[in-house]
């Protein structure tokens, strides 16, 4: 017997307990399997043809502190992982739109069709963990089953040390490459010129380091090293103060960035470092989504005790990249690039008590909301 829903993806038909069961033995009938696949450091579970895991070795299980298999048997792999999408429908792991991009599913829907496959993946989880995963899938028949061996490797930390230095290096070139222009039009520029451009030296120097500080303020918080010190700000001043940081910004291309004239203007209390960081990054993302000479709406609406900050851009996000926007890693921008957005969900859920989330079509452009108490919970 099987059961099935709806699916916007993959398949949600599943075997029931019996079946299972049924495959486990066959399993472990074959104890071979079992002793070698427990001896292997990366995370191995054998899958049967609906995506279920009937085995995970002892390296899998030791990640979720579990001594038995029983805890995953029937389970799909973004399930025992419990991946944020796992529940986004009736179906489970898999047939979420979400799961359309996922490398794991995909993985396992191609070596189902031509025998083997590799895809990278990236899986965030309900307690607000990210993993980049490598898996690898490979099918082989046991009886007259066709199963997966499901291979997932945690290429974590490598993934996060290249796209920090890649994305630290990438801004601080081009902030210093900034900088170096202005520098020498001071050899050149009259009197006046030259007290406007060493006037902007200051702002472009000024960006230099905090482009150093966003860094370490990013590594901190992965970490849980990241201390919060809230003081009271008002939020129209603080819009005009960062536009005005960012107006010449290196990814700028004649951009214009402006302030809603309905923007509210209330007192809130939060860590104004932080929310700089966040709000700075949504600015950066807009300016380098914009077309030349484009404009950037930043505005900030309150209600219900409640401040909720956007940044508009008028141009429409691909839908493959709206269902990746928020993952580690994941980037528009090419290999290595990445962790703005990861970094706005961060700090907003983890630190300043908030939420954040977008909205983009091509008529209306895209818009990302960041909503935060005025004061918040202790």
């Amino acid at each position: 017997m099987s059961e099935s829903f709806d699916s916007f993806y993959a398949s949600a038909k599943r075997m029931d307990s019996y079946d299972i069961q049924s495959q486990v033995k066959l399993i472990d009938g074959s104890p071979i399997i079992s002793n070698l696949l427990d001896v292997v450091p990366s995370f191995i579970a054998i899958l049967n043809s609906d995506r279920q895991i009937l085995f995970a070795n002892k390296a899998f299980r030791k990640f979720f502190n579990e001594h038995n298999i029983s805890s995953f048997l029937g389970m799909r792999p973004g399930e025992a992982l419990n991946c944020i999408h796992s529940n986004d429908c009736l179906g489970g792991c898999g047939t979420s739109e979400a799961c359309s991009v996922c490398g794991a599913v995909n993985a396992i829907i191609t070596s189902q069709k031509t025998g083997s496959a590799q895809h990278e993946c990236r899986i965030s989880n309900y307690t607000g963990e990210s993993f980049d995963l490598m898996i690898n899938t490979q099918q082989y028949k046991l009886g007259n089953d066709d199963l997966t061996y499901f291979i997932a490797s945690d290429i974590s930390d490598k993934k996060r040390r290249d796209v920090l230095e890649k994305i630290f290096l990438h801004d601080l070139i081009n902030t210093a490459g900034v900088l170096q222009s202005f520098l020498e039009l001071i050899d050149t520029s009259s009197e006046i010129e030259k007290n406007d451009n060493i006037s902007l030296t200051k702002k472009i120097s000024g960006q230099l380091i905090d482009e150093i500080l966003a860094q370490r303020e990013l590594l901190r918080a992965e970490d849980n090293e990241l201390q919060v010190n809230p003081v009271q700000i008002s939020t129209k001043e603080f819009l005009i103060d960062i536009a005005s940081f960012y107006e010449n910004h290196a990814a700028s291309k004649n951009v214009r960035i402006s302030i809603d004239i309905n923007c509210s203007n209330v007192k809130m209390i939060t860590d104004k470092t932080l929310l700089r960081r966040v709000i700075g990054n949504l600015i950066k993302n807009a300016l380098e989504a914009s077309v030349e000479g484009g404009t950037i709406l930043l505005n900030c609406t309150s209600e219900n005790n409640y401040a909720e900050f956007s940044v508009h851009n008028g141009k429409g996000t691909p839908k493959e990249v709206q269902l990746q926007i928020f993952q580690r890693s994941f980037s528009t921008k090419g290999h290595g690039r990445g962790l703005g957005t990861y970094s706005v969900k961060l700090l907003t859920e983890k630190y300043l008590h908030g939420r954040v989330y977008f909205e983009s079509n091509d008529e209306k452009g895209t818009t990302f909301y960041a909503r935060y108490p005025l004061v918040p919970a202790k």
